[in-house]
């Protein structure tokens, strides 16, 4: 039954309701490291109305981009009708996401319920080789409350946050932003100025081994948080894909099923190769970052 009758908490409480959950419940570890880190913008809206908050938030975030300021856009809607406890389903609320975030998309809300995709594409300096680089997989993923709820039709751990939200990132950005902080930690300087001594190819390895353990507890994470008889979350015994009942990177789906989806060492070494062959001088680098592979239906 639906509960009309709730009032609307303040966006300061929302926010810091919304912080506390990825201090303490978040099971992305790339995703927690980076809030912890200040990289993550999240910012409280109230119904976006003709999209123009959610255009100049965007905007903001892209800005911080390109100065490495943010890595990752979360995009909070304070409304009262989605609350966990308001009686309303996970496809109410991933509907109403989908009018939210309507400016930025090239599909039609109702297309974008059904498995659509935003899509965000950016040129920007490579964290890695300077280099100025077309990022095109930020992505826009639907979160709703009803989501972590077994009784919904839609249930699925994995897409779940505390309120109505829309999460806007790119996996292969982090992974550059990652492979520069581990080097800039090491070496006290930026990694697009490594010398002939500093092992880059080493380094870059390690990086790559280190995002692949970084997925895996990702993984655990989430199948622990998860009823997988209801919802199938599984991580292959050779750790190279994963199952989810969702396909990554859609927008958000109103039936569900299992995907197959790659895990990093499935495309890491073609991104660490490109990176090697740019800093070694090959004319044939691609201004492009390697992207992810959407995941396959079962």
């Amino acid at each position: 039954m639906l509960n009309k009758n709730l009032n609307r908490k303040p966006n300061e409480t929302v926010l810091k309701e919304m912080q506390a959950w990825f201090r303490d419940c978040l099971g992305c570890v790339a995703g927690r490291r980076e809030f912890l880190l200040g990289r993550y913008m999240i910012t409280v809206l109230d119904d976006a109305g003709d999209g123009t908050a959610v255009v100049d938030t965007y905007r903001q975030f892209r800005r911080s981009v390109l100065t490495y300021e943010k890595v990752a856009c979360l995009l909070v809607f304070n409304n009262p009708e989605l609350y966990a406890e308001s009686g309303s389903t996970a496809l109410d609320t991933i509907s109403y996401l989908a009018q939210q975030i309507a400016p930025l998309a090239r599909e039609r809300p109702e297309r974008l319920i059904r498995g659509g995709s935003v899509h965000q594409r950016h040129a920007i300096k490579c964290p890695v080789t300077s280099a100025l680089t077309l990022f095109d997989d930020f992505d826009a993923i639907a979160f709703s409350p009803q989501a972590d709820d077994k009784n919904d039709p839609l249930y699925d751990p994995l897409m779940a946050a505390p309120y109505p939200c829309v999460n806007i990132s790119s996996d292969v950005f982090g992974f550059s932003i990652f492979v520069r902080d581990r080097f800039l930690r090491k070496y006290n300087r930026d990694i697009s100025r490594a010398r002939p001594d500093d092992d880059l190819q080493g380094h870059l390895t390690e990086c790559g081994a280190l995002w692949q353990k970084i997925a895996a507890k990702t993984i655990r994470n989430y199948i622990a948080m998860t009823d997988t008889t209801l919802c199938p979350t599984y991580l292959s015994e050779d750790e190279r894909y994963w199952i989810a009942n969702h396909q990554d990177p859609a927008f958000a789906e109103s039936e569900k099923r299992a995907y197959r989806h790659e895990m990093p060492v499935a495309y890491t070494p073609q991104l660490i190769d490109r990176w090697v062959r740019r800093m070694n001088g090959h004319v044939d680098y691609r201004p492009d970052a390697a992207a992810t592979k959407p995941g396959e239906i079962m």
